[in-house]
């Protein structure tokens, strides 16, 4: 299950899930108020794993996020996300 919080109702408790963090992670960079703005990858970079998002944030700054989706061979290897907050324009 990806959902950021599970609820179970019957004995009053939730469960927050890693994606709940990850979410508060983002929107750290990407506050209210925010616009998302275009990215593309150079030729022959299409086949990377990665999701990315950029955005221009209220005070100006650009704000870059990059999941890397790619976990190699090694079990102890994990996806990870990494977000940035540039300086102003």
């Amino acid at each position: 299950m990806d959902s950021p919080v599970i609820v179970n109702a019957e004995v009053d408790e939730f469960y927050k899930q890693p994606m709940y963090y990850a979410l508060g992670h983002v929107t750290r960079f990407i506050p209210e108020g925010s616009v998302r703005i275009g990215l593309n990858l150079e030729q022959g970079q299409d086949d990377i794993r990665l999701t990315y998002s950029a955005a221009e944030r209220p005070d100006g700054a650009i704000a870059f996020i990059v999941m890397n989706r790619y976990v190699m061979s090694n079990p102890a290897s994990k996806q990870t996300l990494q977000c940035f907050a540039g300086v102003p324009m």
